[in-house]
This record gives C-alpha cells, sequence and structure tokens, in this order.
C-alpha cells in the first residue's frame, strides 16, 4: 500500500472511532465540536481540528467517508508517494473551512457544527483541479460541477439554507484548489480558463466578505421584501417610526411601534453606519425580524 493510501486508512479509521465515542457521549460531542463562544474566548483551538472527526449520525460519517475515500484514492494514483502534501491538503482544508466558520460567525457566540466536510471539500476541489476532465454524477464534467457547487454553497451561506455547514465546505473548497496549483503548477497553463471559473466565484464571495460584509452576513437584507417595506414606509413620509421613552433607570431606550419600524430602523442605520456598528442585540433583532418578515 503507497503512503497516501495508509494515510487514507488511518483518518478513515480515526474519524469512525471519534465519531462512535462521540454517538455515545453527549458530553465528549460538546466537548470537541466546533463551537465559537469557546474557540473566541476561552481559547480552546483543538476544536477548530477535533471537529472534524466528530459526525452528527451515521449517515454523515458514512457519506463524508465514501466521498473522501472515492476523491482520495484517484490522489493516491496521482500523487502515491506526496503524503505531505496529501496531508497538507486534508488538514489544511479541515482547518481552513473551520477557519472561514469562525469569521462569519465570530459574533454568533452559540454557532456550532461538526464533520469533516471541509476537509473532503478540499480533497474534492483538488482532484478537480488536477483532473477538470473528470466526469460526476450524470456524467456532469468536474470542472462544471465545481462551478456550480461553489455558487449553491455561498448561496447557502447567505440564506442559511439547510442544517449544513457551508461556510467549512467553502473554506476547505478554497484551500483545496490553492494546494493543488502549489502541487502542479502546471495546471495553471494546461487549464488557465476552468480555473479561473472554478476561482472567480470564489474570490468574489471573499471581495464581499471583507469588503461589504452586511451584503452576506444579513439573510435576505437586499430582498425585494424588505426594498419594497423601505420604500413603502419613505413614500408614506413616516416622520417618527420610534419614541424615546424613559424606563424605570434613567436610561433612554426605543420602543418601536411595529416590528416593521424596528426592521426599517435598523436596515437604514446598517446602510448608513455598516453592519458592523450594530450592537449584538440588534444584529440579533435583524436577523430574527429579517425571518420573521420573509
Amino acid at each position: 500500500m503507497n503512503p497516501v493510501k495508509l494515510s487514507m486508512v488511518v483518518i478513515l479509521v480515526g474519524n469512525l472511532l471519534f465519531s462512535l465515542k462521540g454517538f455515545n457521549d453527549a458530553a465528549f460531542r460538546d466537548k470537541y465540536l466546533f463551537h465559537v463562544g469557546p474557540i473566541r474566548f476561552q481559547k480552546e483551538w483543538i476544536r477548530m481540528l477535533s471537529s472534524g472527526f466528530l459526525h452528527g449520525d451515521w449517515m454523515h460519517l458514512i457519506f463524508n467517508m465514501y466521498t473522501f475515500y472515492a476523491f482520495g484514492d484517484i490522489l493516491a494514483i496521482i500523487f502515491p508517494t506526496r503524503l505531505e502534501m496529501f496531508l497538507l491538503l486534508y488538514f489544511g482544508s479541515l482547518l481552513g473551512g473551520n477557519a472561514l466558520a469562525l469569521y462569519i460567525h465570530r459574533n454568533h457566540d452559540d454557532y456550532r457544527a461538526l464533520g469533516a466536510s471541509g476537509a473532503v471539500s478540499g480533497v474534492v476541489f483538488a482532484t478537480i483541479a488536477l483532473w477538470p476532465e473528470m466526469e460526476l454524477f450524470f456524467q456532469i464534467p468536474g470542472w462544471l460541477f465545481a462551478i456550480v457547487y461553489t455558487i449553491i454553497t455561498i448561496y447557502g451561506i447567505k440564506s442559511r439554507w439547510g442544517n449544513i455547514g457551508h461556510e467549512a465546505h467553502l473554506g476547505g473548497s478554497i484551500i483545496g484548489v490553492i494546494l493543488a496549483i502549489a502541487l502542479a503548477p502546471q495546471i495553471l497553463e494546461k487549464h488557465p480558463w476552468i480555473l479561473l471559473g472554478i476561482t472567480l466565484p470564489m474570490a468574489i464571495f471573499l471581495y464581499f466578505l471583507v469588503m461589504k460584509p452586511e451584503f452576506l452576513l444579513i439573510p435576505n437584507y437586499m430582498s425585494y421584501q424588505n426594498k419594497q417595506l423601505k420604500e413603502r414606509f419613505r413614500k408614506s413620509k413616516v416622520q417618527s417610526t420610534f419614541k424615546k421613552t424613559k424606563p424605570k433607570s434613567g436610561t433612554a431606550k426605543t420602543r418601536f411601534i411595529s416590528p416593521e419600524a424596528e426592521l426599517n430602523y435598523l436596515l437604514d442605520k446598517v446602510q448608513n453606519e455598516g453592519f458592523e456598528n450594530l450592537t449584538p442585540r440588534e444584529k440579533d433583532r435583524l436577523e430574527q425580524l429579517s425571518r420573521d418578515l420573509e
């Protein structure tokens, strides 16, 4: 057995044993899963790695490990002796996926996740970057699958679609493509347009994440409904959608006449001051109101 395949077996066994322990021991699972609060404030950085060896259930574990072995086996054939690069790919993608999730959810202390999906996504995208002509489901070219998957993943992050760690998927995929290019830089000359097509949506997402975070981090912030709501409020010339009152403590607080008025106020504040300048309570209220008014 070549070194890469041997490492795959070790990783598979590690995922199986660690996940089994988590299935039967809730305290163990909670101690080692990805949890923003303990990572940020208690500096429990081990969770960035250990969460990748835990899974929610048998279906989650089997799907991840099957996908990992199917694509990892191709890499083991292409580069049978590049053990150091394969391990860097797997663990780098795992950590990269969790790092992106941590950045996106840095203000959501209760956000939790588990699974090897970030690492598996890295292996999948590295394989496709090295062999974009490979055929996948229903004879779809690998490069087309990668582009569509990336777009769906970005939509999943924006809409929080499903109980899925889309952030880890995208972060792992980005690391996978980068390391594939490092492993075989000649693919830049052989498949320049394909690689551009795969990486362009990732680059656009990262630009908005850093430069325009309010567009990505507020559910449906730019939705048609919310724009119509804001326009309706402007046309009605409502001059006072909220009022200041003095609670018993003597400190001023805002009391809104309706949820729509509160949403309108928060959207205006984001537009004028930026999402990052909202208080934690205002961020939570904005997300809640956006969901309620959909």
